[in-house]
């Protein structure tokens, strides 16, 4: 069994979304009241949807980040209460990511995608590679 990380730091996808609809997002918060980032997790949630068994979310340390509670809820109306989890922290939500993806009696490879602002990321892996660090 492999357990494959995948890194969206720099993915070209997701910054080229928020890229083209950040204007949008803006001005429809300006006509509705709908904060920008909620009409832009709603966008990447509902691209990520198609392709997940099941997502985790959770929160970074960044002010900015929005609240697990208010993301769960999002994710639920697109994915369905039973293939969404949350954690309040990312350690945490990496922690299960893992022993979700684990598989013993079948030899297929398992992908765990992190994604989410920068901030996110870059914890996600200084989380990952202490978990994962080789002890002398």
């Amino acid at each position: 069994m492999t357990i494959q990380i995948g890194w969206t730091q720099n993915n070209a996808t997701t910054i080229a979304y928020i890229a083209q609809y950040k204007a949008i997002a803006m001005k429809e918060m300006k006509r509705t009241g709908v904060p920008a980032s909620i009409t832009l997790a709603q966008g990447i949630l509902e691209s990520l949807e198609p392709i997940l068994n099941s997502i985790i979310v959770t929160s970074s340390s960044s002010p900015r980040a929005m609240p697990v509670k208010e993301l769960e809820s999002l994710a639920i109306k697109i994915f369905g209460a039973d293939r969404v989890f949350s954690n309040e922290n990312l350690e945490g939500a990496l922690k299960r990511a893992i022993e979700d993806a684990k598989r013993p009696l079948s030899d297929d490879s398992v992908g765990i995608v992190v994604t989410g602002s920068v901030v996110t990321v870059g914890e996600a892996r200084s989380i990952l590679r202490r978990l994962f660090s080789k002890e002398d």
